[in-house]
């Protein structure tokens, strides 16, 4: 077992998304964004990650047993479910029935509970009380189905792992993507096996890897790409009538199409994926359908407060050029929001409300530094408890002690 290391990993953003196909039309590439920090602060450079798509199983199970009594006296126990995982005789809580002081302890034999011993019988019940007994340790096998270097099973750690840059603490990695080295390619057929999880492990180049616990689920994008992977063979001759879900079974040898312009599909479309906007029409309007989404082109008739860009959830909202991060908009609870521009690399601590860094590089406000402003340029710091201080610009200045 690893030693305890002053490493701290979070996946706050937890997304896993179809993003794009390999050159290998039966290979998908999916894209997971997550955060990562080293000793209590956001990681930045060039991180160390291994991964692994895994089912797994919790093979313990918690007993149970029901109190009999003999008066007013919890007297006698049964175990009605042994359980399973056991190492350690676990508590046993004795509550209701009227009466108290009743208490017992358990036997473990072969990982199961084996018996109730009385302890005490209690007084004053009038019904048999709960018997309440402790869950065993958490016991998960894992099955590997694919790691990102082709090594490892049983959930284990693969041999080798992917560089991936890290941005204060943010990351995105392309899952499948056999264009990064120690990257292996994810197979369509992967996405049949239902239930599928990640497992993660980082590295920050001092303390080693360390796995992000617990494995984040595949959410459904890549298996709704998998729909997708029909095969087989059936002339379109051959369907009439209503054809049944359960009958599209089978190998289809091309690419299943629906052509009738007398065809309909109904629902609010939250399955599909793919779309070409430009091709979408409401009736013979061109764009109409886009009513409610903000064009490249611009848009009219919207109301202020109504229609807006942003978020609705305390999450920050950042906006990129070239790939890489210009302006960042952090939520508070005040609601007076933070406001970062320029590098990645400019922070305002947690906690801090109104302040704003227009641009520039590593630049940073500290901690309770509320309504705080620098304005650019590199490396300018106002420092822990500089309230409503301000750095116009330039590089090297500070306000307050570091």
């Amino acid at each position: 077992m690893k030693n305890l290391l002053p490493l701290l990993l979070a996946s706050v953003l937890c997304n896993l998304i179809v993003a794009t196909h390999t050159a290998r039309a039966q290979d998908t590439v999916v894209t997971y964004e997550g955060r990562v920090t080293s000793g209590g602060t956001n990681f930045t450079g060039a991180g160390q990650f291994k991964f692994v798509l895994v089912t797994s199983t919790n093979t313990s199970a918690t007993a149970t047993a029901i109190a009999s009594l003999s008066g007013q006296f919890v007297t006698s126990y049964t175990v009605t479910g042994g359980g399973n995982g056991y190492t350690t005789p676990p508590v046993v809580t004795i509550t209701g029935g009227g009466g108290s002081g009743a208490s017992a302890t358990a036997t473990v034999g072969g990982g199961a509970v084996t018996a109730i011993n009385p302890v005490s019988a209690g007084s004053g019940y009038t019904s048999p009380p709960l018997v309440t007994i402790a869950p065993p340790p958490d016991t998960t096998v894992y099955t590997t189905y694919w790691s990102n270097d082709g090594t490892g099973s049983a959930g284990s750690e693969p041999a080798s792992s992917v560089s991936v840059p890290v941005a204060n603490g943010l990351f995105t990695a392309r899952l499948g993507d056999s264009a990064m080295a120690n990257m292996t390619p994810l197979g369509a057929g992967l996405f049949a096996q239902p239930d599928l999880q990640l497992r993660i492990w980082f590295n920050d180049g001092v303390n080693g890897f360390a796995a992000l616990n617990p494995p984040q689920p595949l959410t459904a994008a890549p298996y709704a790409r998998n729909a997708a992977n029909l095969s087989g063979t059936l002339p379109a001759a051959q369907v009439t009538g209503a054809l049944p879900s359960a009958n599209l079974s089978g190998t289809y040898g091309g690419v299943l199409t629906f052509t009738n312009a007398g065809n309909s599909f109904t629902g609010h479309g939250g399955g599909l994926t793919g779309l070409n906007a430009a091709q979408l029409t409401s009736g013979t309007v061109p764009d109409a359908a886009l009513g409610n989404a903000w064009k490249l082109g611009g848009n009219a008739g919207t109301t202020p407060g109504t229609h807006f860009i942003g978020t609705t959830d305390d999450l920050a909202l950042e906006f990129k050029v070239n790939g890489q991060r210009g302006l960042r908009i952090e939520p508070t609870v005040s609601g007076r929001p933070n406001i970062i521009g320029g590098s990645a690399s400019n922070t305002v601590a947690q906690g801090v409300v109104g302040s704003t860094i227009a641009g520039g590089y590593r630049n940073d406000i500290g901690t309770t530094c509320d309504y705080s402003v620098i304005g650019g340029g590199r490396e300018n710091n106002i420092a822990t408890n500089s309230f409503r201080a301000t750095i116009a610009g330039g590089s090297g200045n500070n306000i307050g002690t570091y």
